[in-house]
């Protein structure tokens, strides 16, 4: 029996993602074949990152959208897995032991300036967040900089671009479940009838 207030090691719910894959073994790697690794339920086939890996070419496997015992045994060929649960890191890691494939990730995090004017990391992400679609918008694409990765194995073609600066202030706005709002700059908070509607 598992204890459920366990104070060390892997808790229930990730030894439970973890042993998802424990049937699992190395093959021979289709680099058009990726994985979503650790969800008990399958991604949505409208969010960014199916869509991106299925418009490009990619087969994608995960879990729930197995339905035979072969399609499950068909993950041992992925040459990516990807995971954005934060209960499945351990799944990853037991991957890229027992299969070999390197475990790799994505990483957005929020900073903001303390009263001294100095940058401290507020939020860690792992995975792209909403926001990452509006700054593809206008031109820092880090969608596009994930597909390239996934297709050549590395970086190489990605331009560094540590510290982007658009060509305008944009200012974006965004609520849950809503299409978000691009405005090209804040002159709008500065009238207070065009922020309130009124004519």
């Amino acid at each position: 029996m598992n204890p459920i207030m366990r104070k060390s090691g892997l808790t229930p719910d990730q030894l439970m993602r973890r042993q998802l894959y424990s049937l699992l073994d190395k093959q021979d790697l289709d680099l058009k074949s990726v994985n979503i690794i650790g969800n008990n339920l399958k991604t949505d086939d409208d969010s960014e990152l199916v869509k991106i890996i299925k418009e490009n070419g990619f087969t994608l496997r995960e879990v729930p959208r197995t339905k035979t015992y072969d399609e499950y045994k068909e993950m041992g060929k992925a040459f990516l897995n990807i995971t954005y649960n934060p209960a499945a890191i351990e799944a990853g890691r037991y991957l890229e032991k027992k299969l070999g494939v390197p475990a790799h990730g994505i990483l957005s995090f929020d900073l903001k300036e303390d009263k001294n004017g100095e940058m401290k990391v507020t939020e860690i992400n792992i995975r792209h967040m909403a926001y990452a679609g509006v700054m593809a918008h206008v031109g820092f694409d880090l969608i596009e900089d994930t597909i390239r990765i996934m297709e050549d194995g590395n970086c190489n073609t990605v331009v560094r671009d540590q510290y982007h600066h658009y060509d305008k202030p944009y200012i974006f706005l965004r609520d849950v479940d809503v299409e978000p709002i691009i405005l090209e700059s804040e002159e709008i908070f500065d009238d207070p009838k065009a922020y309130f509607n009124i004519k």
